[in-house]
């Protein structure tokens, strides 16, 4: 029988061990450079005056034009700033134009949209 065929083989071990270092190696590379680029572009946008970002998701209302800034990549931002909302990869701008506080004394932010972006 051969390594691959039966799986108490010495040999698949190494085999295995290897596999798995090789894997872990490539998605710590992978995960440093997506870090990496989440960095730059945050120093971008600072750069340019965008004083928040966030991921556009189940927080961030298109049909209220609304969001709640509950896990930002980074926030400074009031009425009349420029937020970033998405990743590195896809964003849009948008413009905060008014607060509230809402249930559970969580704030959410209107805006309206500036423009679109992908890396």
């Amino acid at each position: 029988m051969t390594c691959v065929a039966y799986r108490g083989c010495a040999h698949n071990d190494v085999h295995d061990q290897r596999i798995r270092e090789n894997f872990m190696s490539h998605f710590c590379t992978i995960e440093a450079n997506y870090r990496r680029r989440e960095r730059e572009w945050i120093e971008n946008l600072r750069r340019f005056g965008v004083k928040g970002a966030h991921p556009d998701d189940g927080w961030v209302s298109r049909t209220l034009n609304e969001m709640s800034p509950c896990y930002p990549q980074f926030w400074s931002a009031t009425v009349g700033d420029l937020v970033a909302l998405g990743t590195h990869e896809r964003f849009r701008l948008v413009k905060l134009v008014a607060h509230r506080r809402g249930v559970l004394d969580l704030d959410y932010w209107k805006f309206v949209e500036i423009g679109e972006a992908q890396a």
